[in-house]
């Protein structure tokens, strides 16, 4: 799922604001509006008061090579009909990949847009318009962060008789993509002035937020009579918030708006255990197996035994879904692909999860070319597995620090950031002693813990950091 941030739409004088919808790529650029299978909205000032704008969107974006060209067609109206919008713009945004991060920068090719308020007619286009957008993708292995920077003046020109009205925009927006979803948050100052010194003058802000959230939920049976009791099921909502607050004229006032659509649900397998009722760890360990993430052996799933690498490489893989399609290509035996590692195996059924972990910088090996698959793994390495995966240990402290638990004297140098950041996040914890046990080796049951837990932070805690502590809708 791309969800790079698109570059320009087009903005409404005073406010518009665009975001993803009906699990699409979201749309993007000044003045997003919110949007769901029913239609796009849109909040606009121009009289000075808000008002909600309704309507359509027509998208068009084509891609090649390191540029991607955007075409936007808006046709807006009022409840009543009084007011109206029409907006057309075409952009190119080119991307320049730079060790392992992407910038983007936009240029608008064509702009143009009339807005109807009964007898009076405002219109703007590229001639007395400006626009800058650009923004930067980090790359890493599990999520793809992004963080841009706009702004434009817009100048809006009625008849003769009617003041010249000047919109001016600076505005951020922040967003990541992964697995278990994807959030796009933005927020935007306005100023906006007239020509005719008692006409319209203020601010606003307004922002707002499309977040597409996958979650793990268990659904129970009914009847009795059947097979198994119930299972896990994967539940995609889609959601676009928007929040703004005005003051012009002495006008002062602010409002919230949020669009949805119905959830989407997939089932999931059920798997049958034996060993795990009533286990600490039952039902992380019921919803990895259901994910095929860590699999069973025949109905038993042995928590207590000691988790090996490749099991783990497996279990991070398929919850991250870094793992390459298969393709059946034919390859002389000189071109043939050569085993990541000594001791894996092309034929080997956890080889594909392997090679993704490795080549991703996630996961690796145990020297220079052995990953020693059926090792065992410790509770230091797994903590940093997952923030490799992450790509977020740079957010360590520096200098001298403690991760807080008692032995942290004993946590490896090359560990320390990592279980620090895991630790931060939620991901694990200690014994109930305040003990991390590093060198510990890490089971069945403690890694579907730590992996649910990293689950429940790609679906909730980062969608809770990028939505919820921006937007207060």
């Amino acid at each position: 799922m791309k969800k790079f941030l698109s570059a320009v739409l087009a903005g409404l004088m005073i406010s518009s604001l665009a975001v993803s919808s009906a699990y699409a790529e979201p749309l993007g650029g000044f003045d997003p509006g919110i949007e769901n299978l029913q239609g796009y909205q849109e909040v606009v000032f121009l009289t000075g008061r808000p008002v909600l704008m309704k309507g359509t969107v027509k998208t068009s974006i084509k891609e090649k090579d390191d540029e991607r060209t955007e075409k936007y067609i808006y046709k807006l109206e009022d409840a009543s009909g009084e007011f109206t919008l029409s907006r057309s713009l075409s952009l190119t945004a080119t991307l320049q990949d730079n060790y392992g991060q992407t910038v983007e920068v936009v240029e608008v090719d064509s702009f143009k847009e009339t807005i109807k308020l009964g007898d009076v007619t405002y219109s703007a286009d590229d001639k007395t318009s400006e626009f800058t957008q650009s923004i930067i993708y980090d790359n890493k292995p599990a999520v793809s962060y992004y963080a841009g920077n706009m702004a434009y003046r817009k100048v809006y020109k009625g008849d003769d008789e009617t003041p010249t009205i000047t919109v001016d925009m600076e505005g951020s927006s922040v967003g990541y993509d992964q697995a278990w979803g994807n959030t796009e948050t933005r927020t935007m100052n306005y100023y906006i002035s007239s020509s005719d010194s008692k006409g319209i003058q203020g601010s606003y802000t307004v922002k707002n937020s499309n977040n597409i959230t996958k979650d793990i939920v268990y659904a129970e049976n009914q009847p009795t009579q059947i097979s198994f009791r119930g299972g896990y099921m994967v539940s995609e909502k889609d959601e676009s918030v928007m929040e703004y607050s005005y003051d012009i004229n002495s006008r002062v006032g602010s409002s919230s708006l949020t669009l949805a659509n119905n959830p989407k649900f997939t089932r999931l397998n059920v798997p049958e255990l034996r060993d795990t009722s009533g286990h600490w760890a039952e039902e992380p360990i019921k919803i990895l197996a259901s994910l095929n993430a860590i699999s069973p052996n025949a109905k038993n799933f042995a928590p207590s035994l000691a988790i090996s690498r490749e099991e783990f490489a497996k279990a991070v893989a398929v919850v991250s879904d870094i793992v390459e399609e298969e393709t059946t290509v034919r390859r002389s035996k000189k071109t043939q692909e050569q085993p990541l590692f000594t001791d894996t195996a092309l034929d080997s059924e956890k080889y594909k999860y392997v090679k993704a972990v490795a080549t991703k910088g996630i996961m690796g090996g145990v020297g220079e070319d052995r990953f020693e698959p059926k090792g065992e793994l410790s509770k230091a390495q797994a903590a940093t597995i997952l923030i490799n995966a992450l790509g977020v240990e740079a957010l360590a402290p520096n200098g001298a620090y403690s991760t807080g638990f008692k032995d942290d004297y004993s946590i490896p140098y090359w560990a320390k950031d990592s279980v620090y950041m895991a630790r931060s996040l939620g991901l694990i914890d200690g014994t109930e002693n305040g003990f991390f046990q590093p060198n510990k080796s890490l089971t069945r049951a403690e890694a579907a813990s730590i992996l649910n837990n990293y689950i429940h932070y790609l679906s909730y805690d980062l969608r809770e950091d990028f939505r919820e502590r921006i937007v207060n809708y």
